[in-house]
């Protein structure tokens, strides 16, 4: 059942930034256990927001793709204090996706080494085979949890791919 609909510029980024955004409200494939209040407060401000900045973004990639196809006139100016100013911010933010591109590839290769073949490092990370079932009842299962396990329901945790060992973790001091 359709409770909200917006059509948005680009909806596979939108689709792959939200599935990304609730990801550990998951409960299967493309379900998600978000209530009401959320949905309301959370999810649809976030669409309207992301929905009029694929606007903008998807207006400035229509004319970056006209400009391309267009002869170089061989006229050259100097920028205005904002483009400089954009420019700037454009290399600060490549270079700083670049260095966290960097630290994420040899975080993921030092965790991944650390875990080796045990199933765990105490107090560190915890492997586990991610199960999901076609039909899950998210509050039956965490009035089943002991109070330990039900601690654990809400700590950090990284994927690495689908189908992967999921790791758990809870950052300590």
């Amino acid at each position: 059942m359709s409770i909200y609909e917006k059509h948005v510029p680009l909806m596979s980024a939108m689709e792959n930034h939200l599935n990304h955004v609730y990801s550990s409200d998951r409960v299967y494939g493309e379900w998600f256990d978000l209530d009401d209040t959320r949905v309301q407060n959370e999810l649809i401000p976030m669409i309207e927001r992301l929905a009029i900045e694929q606007a903008e973004t998807k207006a400035h990639k229509e004319v970056t793709d006209e400009l391309k196809k267009k002869y170089d006139n061989g006229t050259v100016r100097n920028p205005t204090a904002a483009e400089t100013a954009l420019h700037e911010a454009y290399l600060t933010a490549k270079h700083a996706h670049t260095l966290a591109k960097a630290r994420h590839a040899i975080d993921d290769a030092k965790v991944r080494a650390l875990i080796g073949a045990s199933e765990s490092i105490e107090g560190v990370v915890l492997v586990k085979l991610k199960k999901q079932s076609k039909h899950f009842n998210k509050a039956a299962f965490l009035k089943s949890l002991a109070a330990d396990e039900l601690a654990l329901c809400h700590a950090t945790v990284t994927e690495f791919k689908a189908g992967s060992p999921k790791i758990e973790g809870v950052k300590n001091g």
